[in-house]
């Protein structure tokens, strides 16, 4: 009995394996185009993907998304008029098991164990604020912790990020796709 308990102990499942790929329906302005969430309106374009394994050179950024983290790659387009702010703070991942992640800045990633490398990746994350004139694109990552088990449903929700002086909220919905 006591080793049938000791051997159910020491078998834990494998995690799952695959990444999250972009729902095909989405809000107002929104498609899918070459693997990425894209919301393109008149006074903005933004599109959103994960990194998945092996994508990423970083050794720092490898060792996360091997771990589990995970990596959003959000670029930015002004096209509007106005100034764009984009607060990475006010941006969350949420899903199905109630999961509510923000993006790691640096002083989280830096308070995590073994992060050798971290000055390396300094500009290719959402850290702070950003501000975009008309015209102006930006593209960086957002990095956040790893999912519950059994996630099926995602959303990347972008709270208040303001075209001149008004607030819009944007939601990049994802779906967990199993690797085969």
């Amino acid at each position: 009995m006591l080793l049938a308990v000791i051997m159910a102990a020491g078998c834990q499942p494998k995690p799952r394996v695959g990444y999250l790929a972009p729902e095909a329906i989405g809000p107002k302005g929104y498609q899918v185009d070459a693997g990425s969430g894209v919301i393109d309106t008149s006074f903005i374009r933004m599109s959103a993907r994960q990194v998945k394994k092996g994508e990423e050179t970083s050794k720092l950024l490898s060792a996360l998304v091997e771990k589990g983290y995970i990596l959003i790659a959000l670029s930015i387009e002004n096209t509007s008029g106005k100034t764009v702010i984009y607060k990475p703070n006010l941006t969350v991942l949420t899903n199905d098991a109630f999961d509510f992640l923000r993006p790691l800045d640096y002083t989280d990633l830096y308070s995590l164990d073994d992060m050798e490398g971290l000055e390396e990746i300094k500009g290719r994350f959402y850290d702070l604020d950003v501000t975009l004139r008309p015209g102006q694109r930006t593209a960086k990552l957002l990095i956040f912790r790893a999912l519950s088990k059994n996630v099926k449903k995602i959303n990347l929700q972008i709270d208040d990020l303001y075209v001149g002086t008004e607030p819009i909220r944007l939601t990049f919905p994802f779906y967990f796709k199993p690797e085969a």
